[in-house]
């Protein structure tokens, strides 16, 4: 049977950008079973496909015509930032809470980065999405579009969540 959609990869959060009413979604991961296969069709009651996403993404939609989202009728949507497992600088899986802030910076706090990267805590991150910082424009030498910064740090472990700004933007929170 054909039912014509797909299951979602953990979708833990989902943010609107009054910047440039983009809608960002964070998938946490996925590695358990789905009733579906890839083209939307119901899989027979004896066999469950697994996912093999472990670490993670964050997507963005926009709207055709984000000057009148309300009225837009299509929308593309594509992957702005995807974990990873090592222990580099820019590795981290997980992505949860999701904040944008009022210059429509991407931020999120991850869920489960402690047992995907080696033991490495928790932590709030903030996506490079500004596109002078891609890889081959002139005078870029260390590319950082589309990058996780670590910002802050939680305890081993833990979940960082509910990141907001004062409203001047000098004082961060999550817990």
């Amino acid at each position: 049977a054909k039912i014509g959609i797909m299951e979602l990869n953990r979708p833990e959060d989902i943010e609107w950008s009054p910047v440039d009413s983009r809608i960002y979604v964070a998938f946490t991961n996925h590695t358990g079973g789905t009733q579906l296969d890839q083209s939307g069709k119901l899989l027979s009651s004896t066999h469950t496909a697994k996912r093999t996403d472990k670490t993670g993404r964050v997507w963005v939609m926009k709207e055709t015509d984000a000057s009148n989202p309300a009225t837009s009728l299509s929308f593309s949507y594509h992957e702005v930032w995807a974990g990873t497992q090592g222990t580099g600088a820019f590795d981290c899986a997980n992505p949860d809470n999701l904040m944008i802030d009022r210059k429509g910076g991407v931020w999120f706090g991850t869920d489960g980065n402690f047992g995907v990267n080696n033991g490495r805590a928790d932590a709030l991150y903030y996506i490079d999405l500004n596109p002078a910082h891609k890889t081959g424009l002139a005078g870029i030498v260390n590319p950082s579009y589309g990058k996780a910064f670590r910002v802050a740090a939680g305890p081993s472990d833990s979940e960082a969540t509910g990141p907001a700004f004062s409203s001047d933007m000098k004082t961060l929170f999550f817990s």
